[in-house]
């Protein structure tokens, strides 16, 4: 993708609601899609491997997660990722990808597929570092799209 093209989707202001206490969060609901990507969370056409961030503790205190950032086969373009804490403060960055930081850009070709998984789905696995646990949004941008995915962190057994 071009540069002009990832200018535009950043451009897009973050519509984010937060959430307070005593609201639990308000994670997407997930349903299995296809039988290869297992539960997904969001409408599509890019969702996320689940509404949960499982999350370890790293050296420098932050929590990181694992998650896989999937598209339908249908859809061909660029998604621009970004996320924040929404009952309470605090950012999101990630770890893997292009463009890492604030920022995770998913490109038409991650190179990436699930063995086994149906011709067109690709996968863009990532790693989502928070400083604390909490709920989190994601913001998902297409040319002519935005989702919205809400996760809640939980530690790794």
């Amino acid at each position: 993708m071009d540069d002009a093209t990832w200018a535009r989707l950043a451009d897009r202001p973050l519509r984010l609601s937060s959430v307070g206490p005593p609201i639990p969060c308000p994670k997407t609901a997930t349903v299995e899609v296809s039988s290869y990507a297992g539960a997904l969370a969001g409408p599509g056409p890019v969702y996320s491997s689940g509404n949960q961030l499982f999350y370890t503790r790293g050296v420098d205190g932050t929590l990181r997660a694992k998650v896989a950032w999937i598209s339908r086969p249908e859809y061909t373009g660029p998604a621009l990722v970004r996320g924040i804490r929404i009952d309470s403060p605090g950012a999101v960055r990630f770890v893997g990808g292009a463009h890492l930081g604030t920022e995770l850009r998913f490109g038409y070709d991650t190179g990436v597929r699930a063995a086994g998984s149906e011709v067109g789905w690709r996968f863009l696995p990532s790693t989502v570092v928070v400083t604390a646990p909490g709920c989190y949004a994601f913001q998902i941008d297409g040319p002519d799209w935005t989702v919205t995915i809400v996760m809640e962190t939980i530690a790794n057994p």
